[in-house]
């Protein structure tokens, strides 16, 4: 059986849970996630671990709670571009998909900087499996709603091999040794994104 944890409802507590995944994102960058334990997350949020074993029953937790947390802001970020000024093809959606990531990228950095130190763990990889299945079922919905002659299987399959393909060249935007470097992904992953998602049969 899968151990849970206990999700904080006072705004006290909801605080307390949120100085703990501050401190374990900090551990995180400076150790490796495979190096922090509760009790150096205690310490570094300043709480007894005791305080933390109240809502983490081990450090495993801790971690897919980090996971979410950073996950869901980077999926908010791809919905909030899916709602503003509506586009209709998967095509010029995608383009529009990867300057939202970019941005994230610009302006979230302290995420960002977790998301690398937690991307290897398979923690990371069940946490954004589910935000995937999220993102192309809104990307899906969106698209279908608007356009009836559209093969929803043949959309569905497309968008998951984007998906695929975005998170590969997201990592190495994000990694890039160099602003060149990083700028060439960024058209390569333009060019395939888009060059991709016009293959789609309407």
């Amino acid at each position: 059986m899968a151990v849970t944890r206990r999700i904080p409802k006072q705004k006290r507590s909801i605080e307390k849970v949120e100085r703990i995944l501050d401190a374990a994102a900090l551990l995180m960058k400076e150790v490796g996630a495979d190096n922090i334990t509760t009790h150096l997350v205690a310490k570094r949020a300043e709480i007894a671990v005791g305080s933390l074993y109240q809502f983490f029953p081990n450090i495993d937790t801790v971690k897919i709670a980090l996971i979410e947390r950073v996950m869901k802001q980077l999926y908010l970020t791809i919905m909030q571009t899916l709602q503003s000024d509506p586009v209709f093809e998967l095509a010029e959606l995608s383009a529009r998909l990867i300057d939202a990531t970019l941005n994230f990228y610009c302006h979230k950095q302290s995420v960002v900087q977790t998301i690398l130190a937690i991307r290897n763990t398979e923690a990371f990889e069940q946490v954004k499996a589910a935000k995937n299945e999220k993102v192309i079922t809104g990307i899906v919905s969106y698209i279908s709603s608007n356009n009836q002659n559209i093969d929803v299987s043949q959309l569905t399959r497309k968008t998951r091999i984007a998906i695929m393909v975005s998170d590969v060249m997201t990592f190495l935007v994000w990694t890039a040794p160099t602003e060149k470097e990083r700028l060439a992904y960024i058209n390569e992953w333009k060019l395939l994104s888009t060059s991709y998602a016009m293959t789609i049969h309407q």
